[in-house]
């Protein structure tokens, strides 16, 4: 993970290109590491639900993990330079 911002997303080194094959195919995936957290894919904020923990394809062309309401970095208990895994 690279970057927190003031909202508590979660942005990832992950490009949004790299990943498209994968999330056209999966419309559910799980985060696994530091622990596993079902992940809602949405193309807004507003797409998530307040218990979700969202995957957005982020306005810098990275991947992000979110909350509708609420900190993803808080709620998953993550800070900068942690490794995430996504399956």
């Amino acid at each position: 993970m690279v970057h927190i911002d003031r909202f508590g997303n979660l942005i990832l080194n992950a490009p949004c290109n790299a990943w498209e094959p994968a999330l056209n195919k999966r419309p559910r995936l799980r985060l696994v590491k530091p622990r596993g957290v079902d992940l809602k894919q949405a193309r807004t904020y507003g797409d998530l639900n307040p218990a979700d923990v969202g995957l957005l394809r982020g306005s810098q062309g990275f991947l992000e993990l979110a909350c509708r309401t609420g900190s993803a970095a808080d709620r998953l208990n993550l800070k900068p330079g942690n490794t995430v895994v996504i399956g």
